[in-house]
């Protein structure tokens, strides 16, 4: 099924992941960045578990000290867990519009239980 917008065709994304959600290429990213975060988060662990001392951050630069949280067990870097949370908001929002894009594009053709992100929720 291909529509035309202008002078330019856009065609109705199926099989593989598409048969269930409209951006799967916008989940495996958020899958990759949850991966990073867990790697980094389990290298600071590492890190920490290994420093001498607890009062400074290890690795830290000492012009960014305010780059790094205190957590129980030691120092931990936030940037993983920020960069994680922007591409979620970022993707979850794109998502949305591209479903709302493909619903107005394709009308009735669009299947309707096709969700925009996460297979069967949303």
């Amino acid at each position: 099924m291909t529509v035309s917008s202008g002078s330019t065709p856009y065609a109705l994304p199926s099989g593989g992941c598409f048969r269930l959600v409209s951006c799967p290429h916008y989940l495996g990213e958020i899958i990759i960045y949850a991966g990073f975060f867990l790697t980094c988060l389990a290298i600071e662990k590492l890190v920490a578990a290994n420093s001498s001392s607890k009062t400074q951050p290890p690795l830290s630069s000492p012009s960014s000290p305010v780059f790094w949280i205190l957590d129980p067990n030691g120092w931990v870097n936030p940037r993983p867990f920020l960069a994680l949370v922007w591409v979620v908001v970022n993707l979850v929002l794109a998502a949305e519009a591209t479903q709302k894009w493909y619903r107005s594009a394709f009308g009735d053709k669009y299947p309707k239980s096709r969700k925009a992100l996460i297979p069967g929720i949303f």
